[in-house]
């Protein structure tokens, strides 16, 4: 017998229980209905890269990484999201570029040391190596 209403009082009625739409393993014992809570994230790609705009001068310089003739270029910095460039913007001083190695650095930047010409050394170790060598002998890499 049921107890607690009045009008189901006497009568020969069954208690019906709430039924859950998710099972109680998942969310627990107890009676009450429990939602899930919905979490959503995002993740960002994105960044600020450096595009040549315009060659103010070919050959002005030689590249402080790879030794090859740079340009004085103009360039714009560019934010790009999802690989995307969204917006340009004109940077403010001129800058050398290495279009070998896709390298910027400032006119002003210390240059390295000069050496002599007839004396071939290697760009990594920066050690002197005989001119017929095609390896550096004490670094490994290609001359």
């Amino acid at each position: 017998m049921y107890f607690g209403h009045p009008r189901l009082e006497g009568r020969n009625t069954f208690l019906v229980s709430r039924v859950t739409p998710y099972p109680k393993h998942i969310f627990g014992a107890s009676d009450s209905i429990r939602y899930k809570r919905n979490t959503m994230f995002f993740f960002f790609v994105g960044g600020v890269n450096q595009q040549v705009r315009q060659v103010l001068k070919s050959g002005a310089g030689k590249c402080i990484s790879c030794s090859s003739s740079a340009d004085l270029v103009e360039y714009d910095k560019v934010l790009k999201l999802f690989f995307v460039p969204v917006w340009k913007w004109p940077a403010k001083d001129p800058l050398m570029y290495c279009d070998n190695c896709n390298l910027f650095f400032p006119p002003d930047f210390p240059k390295t040391t000069a050496h002599s010409t007839d004396v071939l050394r290697c760009r990594f170790c920066d050690r002197v190596v005989e001119p017929d060598f095609r390896f550096c002998p004490f670094c490994g890499s290609s001359l």
